[in-house]
C-alpha cells in the first residue's frame, strides 16, 4: 500500500492553497467546512473565491506563489492548471516538510485527498463513488 489513509483535523490549522479557478474553490470548500485557516495564492480569482475574499472567510495573496507563502503551513494544496506550477509547489512543501497534495497528479504529492459526498443527513469519502463496489 502505497498511501496511508488518513484524516487530519485543519480546525484552525494554517492551509495553503494556489489557484484561483474551480478546482481550487472546490479545495476550498472542503477546507472551510473543516475549519481551517485558508489563505490561495493566485494572480486572479474565480468568483466563488472573490465571493470568500470580500466577506472574509479566506485571505488572497494577489500574484504567483513564491516559496515564502509555506512560512508556517500545516498543509498545501497546488490546483492550478499548470503542471509545472503544481510540481514546483510540491517540491517546495515536501522541503520543508509541509504535507502536499497535488490536484490530479497523484505522483506529485504526499498525501492524497478522497473523493467525498454530502447526500442531505449523510456522506461518504472514498477513492471511488459510493455506487461503483
Amino acid at each position: 500500500m502505497e498511501y496511508f489513509p488518513i484524516f487530519l483535523r485543519l480546525a484552525g490549522e494554517p492551509v495553503l492553497v494556489v489557484g484561483g479557478g474551480e478546482v481550487a474553490a472546490r479545495k476550498v470548500d472542503l477546507l472551510h467546512r473543516a475549519g481551517a485557516d485558508i489563505t490561495v495564492v493566485a494572480p486572479e480569482l474565480g468568483d466563488r473565491l472573490a465571493a470568500l475574499v470580500a466577506n472574509n472567510s479566506i485571505a488572497h495573496v494577489h500574484g504567483e506563489f513564491q516559496p515564502e507563502h509555506l512560512n508556517g503551513m500545516r498543509l498545501a494544496i497546488a490546483a492550478t492548471d499548470r503542471q509545472s506550477v503544481n510540481a514546483w509547489v510540491a517540491h517546495q512543501a515536501e522541503a520543508r516538510g509541509i504535507d502536499v497534495n497535488v490536484v490530479d497528479d497523484r505522483a506529485s504529492a504526499s498525501s492524497n485527498a478522497a473523493r467525498s459526498h454530502r447526500h442531505r443527513s449523510s456522506s461518504w469519502c472514498g477513492q471511488t463513488s459510493p455506487h461503483r463496489r
